[in-house]
């Protein structure tokens, strides 16, 4: 009796979980990569440290850029983006912005240019904000 009771239990509670599987990620369209949440991975971390460090010394930094930031996942790359953001680090922004527009998975979205924007105004940034700005007017003309 006790088995049969455990029987019923199982299979009534992976009927209901497999349902709620199928139809839970079917019918849900998934985030635009700027809307998901953006949590700093190790890899992150250690690039926007060496980053910030070499921010000053040009030649090194572009080296550091080609050699390292380009094998970042796409979720990594928009991880420390949107860390320098919340740091308000205009020039690794700025840098980090030209090079995920550079990336084969790059579509334009709205999101990423309105919080790029957000943080150059915020930091009173004109000639990046006309830049960010035309950017997005000439991305918005392509698509149509």
């Amino acid at each position: 009796m006790l088995r049969l009771a455990l029987q019923r239990v199982s299979l009534s509670s992976s009927s209901s979980s497999c349902s709620r599987f199928i139809t839970g990620s079917a019918s849900k369209p998934s985030l635009s990569i700027w809307r998901r949440k953006k949590e700093l991975g190790k890899e992150g971390l250690i690039i926007t440290k060496e980053l910030k460090r070499l921010q000053t010394d040009p030649v090194r930094l572009d080296r550091f850029v080609r050699s390292n930031v380009s094998r970042l996942l796409k979720s990594d790359l928009v991880s420390v983006l949107f860390e320098f953001h919340g740091q308000d680090n205009v020039f690794l922004s700025m840098k980090l912005y030209d090079i995920v527009r550079k990336e084969i998975w790059y579509r334009p979205d709205m999101f990423f240019y309105r919080d790029m924007l957000m943080m150059l105004a915020r930091n009173k940034r004109v000639d990046e904000t006309k830049r960010v700005w035309d950017d997005l007017k000439g991305e918005v003309d392509e698509t149509i």
